[in-house]
């Protein structure tokens, strides 16, 4: 369980600290469900419009996640990138084909230094051309990338960048507030 924290503006400020003093090209947020990902990644990013993709999940009246969508974060275009069929999610590879791929490329070469990704998950790993874009975004510019916490190639792959700061909301030893620094 993540420590109790006083504003996810102090802990974005600590984390942007931490990454500071880290001298890593790019950042990535992981940690459990509901732990404070994208919360923390919006806090980093400070109300700038950074260019990547988003996803988020509609729920049915139960609960259950029933779409994922995927969004260009520049142009706000949308696509379904997963449906809930047969009792699971089942990928929309042409989401990520088209709309991901393309909202990856441009957020290459968009003007800025940053890009960012909210989320990276399962779905994303039946789709290999949107995951070499993934990879040369990561190798374009620096990216600011929401995890979910999953034992997948492509997650381990990111993971295991080099150029990349992790930072794990699940973990116990981040400070709870500024007294504990």
């Amino acid at each position: 369980m993540t420590p109790a924290r006083k504003s996810p503006d102090r802990l974005a400020r600590l984390v942007r600290e931490e990454f500071q003093i880290s001298a890593k090209r790019s950042l990535l947020i992981t940690g459990s469900r509901g732990a404070g990902k994208t919360t923390l990644l919006e806090h980093l990013c400070a109300g700038q419009a950074l260019p990547g993709v988003c996803s988020w999940a509609e729920r049915a009246a139960d609960g259950t996640a029933c779409t994922v969508w995927l969004q260009d974060r520049a142009t706000g275009r949308r696509a379904a990138a997963g449906r809930w069929r047969q009792g699971r999610m089942h990928p929309c590879p042409e989401a990520f084909e088209t709309l991901g791929v393309q909202a990856l490329r441009a957020a290459a070469v968009f003007p800025g230094e940053w890009a960012a990704v909210d989320e990276v998950g399962f779905l994303e790993q039946q789709c290999p051309e949107y995951c070499a874009a993934l990879y040369r975004l990561f190798d374009a510019r620096r990216v600011i990338a929401v995890l979910r916490k999953q034992d997948l190639p492509l997650q381990q792959a990111l993971l295991s960048r080099p150029d990349v700061w992790v930072v794990d909301l699940d973990d116990q030893r981040l400070p709870a507030d500024d007294s504990d620094v």
